[in-house]
């Protein structure tokens, strides 16, 4: 399925393996007053946060200042 959204290209594929994947010709932003992910969510880059990062799993011993 291909979804064009002010003249962005947006590709929605899903693979053999049951995962969905997006990409876009540009960045995407996402507003909203609050976003749940239910799940693992895995990053490949940088993350940067203004706020505070609670952990409930109490694995951020792992750092130093």
């Amino acid at each position: 399925m291909q979804l064009t959204v002010k003249g962005l290209n947006i590709n929605v594929t899903q693979g053999e393996d049951g995962f969905i994947t997006i990409t876009c010709d540009g960045p995407i932003t996402v507003t909203a007053p609050e976003i749940n992910i239910t799940g693992n969510l895995n990053v490949a880059g940088n993350i940067h946060a203004t706020g505070t990062i609670i952990d409930e799993g109490g694995n951020t011993n792992h750092h130093g200042h």
